[in-house]
């Protein structure tokens, strides 16, 4: 009984204080992605990150689910622009639209920007989601060596998690070392590559880093050696992959008040007041 109370008692009020915070903010960002529920149904979950201006900060907030069987773009399109209208949520103050990846769901940004087109707005162009291409390019790195690190701690995941027994067995000798080790290896996906450095550091902790000490010159070097080609395969990736040719991104300097003394710095503002839609009305960007 008590999830109906939470789910249509109290659910409504709160998506109700949701959406009136969402009409007073200026900009907000709409984040969607698809999965698979325990019932096999496919839904779309929505999420509004936005300044509230109640709280004075950027919050990420749940808005919504919705239950899909295809999710064929102009379905999903459908949903969100009906759940809009549904709530009275004005389209053209949508700035960002943030998917699981940006290879993926771009008819979907396509279609939503016609429609905010039709009302005199239209999405701002950053790029693809930075977020992916560091992910990616700390695999590039990874996948340089001969290492295996992610195999290795999928393994060390699998071995503790698939047998309670050692599971057990492994909490009960961290408390016997009576040392500051975590009683949970975590687990790493493959899609969350900046996180590796984190799980690794669970597995190994202080004391295997000083086992390096005790390795031959060779070793030391082979070992090296290898670092630096993750180094620069990360680099070599992130400057490929990153939107460094975006002027949006480039301008951005600008907020910066030591910025603004600079020769050029008015030409700059004006593009950033003119890239942000409905930000700036021409006579106040001149």
């Amino acid at each position: 009984k008590m999830s109906y109370v939470i789910s249509h008692g109290l659910g409504p009020y709160f998506r109700d204080l949701l959406i009136k915070d969402i009409k007073n903010c200026e900009r907000f960002v709409l984040c969607f992605h698809e999965q698979t529920n325990n019932k096999n149904k496919k839904q779309l979950n929505l999420y509004f990150p936005y300044w509230s201006a109640q709280k004075g900060l950027v919050v990420t907030r749940y808005y919504l689910t919705i239950l899909l069987g295809h999710a064929q773009a102009n379905l999903v399109v459908d949903g969100i622009l009906g759940a809009f209208r549904t709530d009275s949520i004005d389209i053209s103050k949508l700035l960002i639209l943030s998917r699981d990846n940006s290879n993926v769901n771009k008819t979907v940004e396509k279609m939503i920007n016609d429609a905010m087109k039709k009302v005199n707005a239209e999405l701002l162009n950053v790029g693809t989601c930075n977020l992916h291409a560091i992910h990616n390019g700390f695999k590039a790195g990874t996948t340089e060596t001969n290492w295996h690190v992610e195999n290795f701690c999928m393994n060390i995941w699998s071995w503790f998690q698939k047998s309670p027994a050692r599971e057990e067995d492994f909490e009960n000798i961290t408390d016997e070392l009576n040392d500051a080790i975590e009683k949970t290896i975590l687990y790493f996906s493959s899609t969350r590559q900046v996180l590796l450095g984190k799980v690794i550091d669970r597995v190994f902790r202080e004391e295997a880093r000083r086992l390096l000490v005790d390795v031959s010159a060779s070793d030391r070097a082979t070992f090296f050696h290898d670092v630096k080609l993750v180094y620069h395969a990360i680099a070599d990736n992130l400057k490929k992959h990153f939107p460094l040719k975006t002027t949006f991104l480039k301008d951005l300097h600008v907020l910066d008040p030591a910025s603004r003394t600079k020769q050029d710095s008015a030409d700059t503002m004006i593009r950033v007041g003119r890239a942000v839609p409905k930000l700036l009305i021409n006579a106040q960007v001149d």
